[in-house]
């Protein structure tokens, strides 16, 4: 995602907060500065923790992941409105799920089945965003 458009003419964006740029150079030297060995000890090949959502079962049984990725032309605050008005995440969800696909090049945004996740997917690219579903087909 691009710098946010906002920050060049020094306006403030539609939820009356002032837009802020997240600079993943400060953001890595700020991680590297906590100590982590709070959170217990951890090994050269961690185990990866899944979270699984239980889902009402619409008939197709399927479960699929909706998956964003980075792109150079959306906005952080684009971004996370679209998150926030599509999927229904909260502001907080939203704004985290953006740094996580600004920093990682995509992220999981959604699990679901299917049907249910198509056109949030649909009204997703219809906004611009770069958005795929993902899962085995029954």
């Amino acid at each position: 995602m691009g710098v946010n458009k906002f920050i060049e003419n020094g306006s403030e964006n539609q939820f009356n907060r002032t837009p802020y740029y997240v600079d993943p150079i400060r953001l890595s030297t700020h991680f590297q500065q906590i100590d982590f060995s709070r959170f217990g000890h951890f090994s050269e090949q961690p185990e990866e923790d899944v979270l699984v959502e239980d889902e009402v079962d619409t008939g197709s049984g399927e479960v699929a992941h909706l998956l964003v990725y980075n792109d150079d032309h959306n906005s952080f605050d684009w971004v996370i409105e679209c998150f926030m008005e599509i999927l229904q995440h909260t502001n907080q969800q939203a704004e985290q799920l953006a740094l996580l696909i600004h920093l990682k090049g995509k992220a999981t945004v959604k699990t679901a089945p299917r049907n249910v996740l198509q056109p949030k997917k649909e009204a997703l690219v219809d906004r611009g965003l770069s958005a795929v579903i993902e899962g085995e087909r029954i």
